[in-house]
C-alpha cells in the first residue's frame, strides 16, 4: 500500500494539474474574446482603382461603399453576390450581385460604372466563387487594375480577403474595408447573441478558406 503522505501528494498533483489546465483554458478564452473581432474584422484598403462591394450586405454597408467610391479615385464599381436558389419564392433566380446593383444606382452612383457580377448559387466556398466572378468581369472588360478593395459586413473582412488574394494572385494588390455590423458593440461581440452568432460563423468561415479554399 501507498502511505498516506504520497497519496496525498499524488491527490494534490492531480489538482494542481487541473487548476492549471483550466487556468490556461480561462486565459485562452479571455485572449479570444479579446482578439478575435480586431482580427476578424481588419480595414486595410490599398492604393486601389477598382472598388467591390459584396453585393449580400445590407443597405447601409452598400450607402458605406457609395461614399468610399465617391470620395476615392476608383474606375469602376463592382458588386458581387450569388444567384438566388432555384425555387426561393419571389426572387425569380436573381442575383445578390444585380439586387445591390441596382440599389447603389438609387443612391447616386453612375449607372455606367456599376457593374454586377453574379455567379452561380453554391453551398461551400461562396466567398471564393463571388471573388473568381469578379475577376471574371474584369478580364472580361479588359480591366487591369493597379489595386483592387473590398467593401464588407463586420469580421467578414479576413475572409473575404484571403479569398480576393487567392482569385486575383499577387498582381493585384487587394484591401479591405470593414463596416461594422450595427446591431452589437464590436468590443463586446461576446455579450449578444448577435455577436456571438456573426463572430464564430466569421471566425469558422475565415479557417475553412484558409484550410480548404481554393488557390488560383
Amino acid at each position: 500500500m501507498n502511505p498516506p503522505s504520497r497519496l496525498v501528494k499524488k491527490e494534490l498533483s492531480v489538482t494542481q494539474r487541473a487548476l492549471l489546465f483550466l487556468t490556461i483554458a480561462l486565459v485562452a478564452l479571455v485572449a479570444f474574446a479579446a482578439l478575435v473581432h480586431p482580427f476578424l474584422a481588419v480595414s486595410e484598403p490599398v492604393a486601389g482603382d477598382i472598388l467591390v462591394v459584396e453585393g449580400w450586405v445590407p443597405d447601409y454597408v452598400l450607402a458605406a461603399a457609395r461614399n468610399e467610391f465617391t470620395r476615392g479615385n476608383y474606375a469602376r464599381l463592382l458588386v458581387s453576390g450569388l444567384q438566388s436558389r432555384t425555387g426561393d419564392p419571389g426572387l425569380a433566380g436573381e442575383s445578390d450581385a444585380a439586387r445591390s446593383a441596382r440599389q447603389l444606382v438609387a443612391m447616386g452612383v453612375d449607372p455606367t460604372l456599376v457593374e454586377a457580377c453574379p455567379a452561380p448559387a453554391a453551398g461551400w466556398n461562396r466567398t471564393s466563387k463571388m471573388a473568381r466572378a469578379v475577376h471574371d468581369r474584369l478580364v472580361a472588360l479588359n480591366l487591369q487594375p493597379k489595386g483592387l478593395n473590398v467593401v464588407t459586413l463586420g469580421p467578414h473582412a479576413r475572409q473575404t480577403r484571403l479569398a480576393y488574394m487567392r482569385v486575383l494572385g499577387p498582381r493585384i494588390p487587394v484591401g479591405v474595408i470593414s463596416i461594422p455590423k450595427n446591431d452589437y458593440v464590436p468590443a463586446r461581440w461576446w455579450a449578444s447573441v448577435a455577436g456571438i452568432k456573426k463572430t464564430t460563423k466569421d471566425f469558422a468561415g475565415w479557417l475553412k478558406e484558409l484550410l480548404l479554399g481554393p488557390r488560383s
